[in-house]
């Protein structure tokens, strides 16, 4: 796979920084961290840790395995996704630790939720007639962090009627 060694330094040194916002939060328990909220911490860092590191990781090896596996599936979309992903995730931690949820914040996590819907439609269909044991495995992966996504619509909707 081609920059396979770069996405995963990447998602690496994206694990690295939610270690740093991990020990700030801790810190900040203890002693004060002037111009950081300890919400909007936590915020980032959850956000950045489920988009930055762990689904990056999953998008890289998932990636990799259709590029070794499946010949006939241009990956290119795929690689396309994982750039946008990473300008969520980075939007997501610049502007959580920044705010929190407001107008911005909410435009990367779209931006970051949406690339995970269409990367995996992507592989839903690009698997389509694909029978192998680990392809069930990965469009059941696939179908369940869809679905639980589609929770979070859910939970505006939930909100708004209290």
């Amino acid at each position: 796979m081609k920059n396979f060694n770069f996405w995963l330094k990447l998602c690496l040194f994206n694990f690295f920084i939610v270690s740093v916002v991990g020990v700030m939060m801790r810190y900040n328990l203890a002693f004060s961290l002037p111009g950081f909220s300890h919400k909007f911490m936590q915020e980032s860092h959850s956000h950045f840790a489920f988009y930055g590191w762990v689904s990056a990781g999953i998008y890289l090896f998932v990636t990799k395995y259709l590029t070794e596996n499946n010949s006939g599936i241009a990956v290119s979309k795929y690689r396309f996704l994982q750039i946008f992903n990473q300008i969520g995730s980075y939007g997501m931690l610049i502007t959580f630790l920044y705010g929190g949820y407001f107008w911005l914040s909410i435009v990367f996590s779209s931006v970051a939720l949406f690339t995970g819907f269409a990367y995996y439609l992507f592989l839903l269909i690009d698997l389509r007639k694909n029978k192998n044991p680990e392809t069930i495995w990965l469009k059941s992966g696939a179908f369940f962090a869809t679905w639980s996504a589609i929770g979070i619509f859910g939970l505006g909707y939930f909100s708004a009627r209290k």
